[in-house]
């Protein structure tokens, strides 16, 4: 009931009318036990199709320990040349550290996905998920997801001038080809880098990474050169969750997520990005 959005709360009136008795918190603490075995399979279940591209990022819960803080929880998105995606699994973070990542990528690679495989793994600039990428995907292509960079660009350009700077910026980031991408980036670098160096800065740093997308078929640009396919993931976990202020424990938090997760594998079940 509560993954279909129906608030703690309001889970007991509902039991009451629909079976005639309130769930207690007994009740419903041992049947929450009762899939602590379901939890740990669905998490360490063997990944068996060849996912080429990867999406991983992490959303902040707010989790209450000795203090209530927000903590990262590292996700992963696996989608295969047909267009079908996946959440492959999730992993409690703390914070999202080189350590952390790599702790997450490594457990997707022992669970059996294949680093040769995957082509291209799609995140944002976080400096620790970047070296992880590096450190346990050394065959694939990184690229910096195109919205989370123009929002760190905008940050270092006056607000009167973004609106022609950002124009000029999609010259470059979405060209029609590498080579033209490549050239409008000279152009650009050439007339800013005395004006704003910080700027012109962070785009010769990231530029590799922020045209990765162009060595793959055009029809899939659209779809990998942002994280937008598991940030809607994480709007459906969040508009399913802020009934909850907090997550009373950690194991309360991956329950949740683990409901959330297979129930949104289940909607994308059978149903392909068009025209990937």
């Amino acid at each position: 009931m509560f993954t279909l959005g129906i608030s703690t709360r309001k889970i007991k009136r509902v039991t009451k009318l629909v079976i005639g008795k309130e769930i207690k918190k007994t009740e419903a603490s041992r049947l929450n036990q009762s899939i602590k075995a379901e939890i740990t399979a669905w998490l360490n279940r063997p990944i068996n199709k060849k996912f080429s591209y990867v999406f991983i990022d992490g959303i902040f819960l707010k989790i209450r320990r000795k203090i209530i803080s927000k903590e990262a929880i590292l996700c992963a998105v696996g989608m295969i040349e047909s267009g079908e995606k996946e959440f492959l699994g999730f992993l409690p973070g703390g914070r999202e550290s080189r350590e952390a990542w790599e702790d997450f990528l490594t457990h997707l690679v022992r669970r059996g996905l294949d680093p040769k495989a995957v082509k291209l793994i799609i995140s944002d600039g976080c400096p620790g998920m970047i070296r992880a990428i590096k450190t346990i995907f050394p065959y694939s292509d990184h690229q910096h997801c195109l919205f989370h960079k123009m929002s760190n660009l905008r940050a270092k350009c006056p607000r009167s001038e973004w609106p022609l700077i950002k124009a000029k910026i999609h010259k470059i980031y979405f060209a029609l080809n590498e080579r033209d991408a490549r050239e409008n980036a000279k152009t650009f670098i050439k007339e800013y880098k005395d004006i704003f160096p910080r700027l012109v800065d962070c785009i010769k740093k990231d530029l590799d990474s922020c045209i990765a997308y162009m060595k793959h078929p055009f029809r899939r640009w659209r779809h990998i050169r942002t994280t937008n396919i598991i940030e809607r993931g994480f709007k459906e976990v969040k508009r399913r969750v802020k009934v909850m202020e907090t997550f009373p424990t950690e194991e309360s938090c991956i329950r949740i997520l683990y409901s959330l997760l297979r129930l949104q594998n289940e909607n994308w079940e059978g149903k392909l990005v068009r025209n990937f």
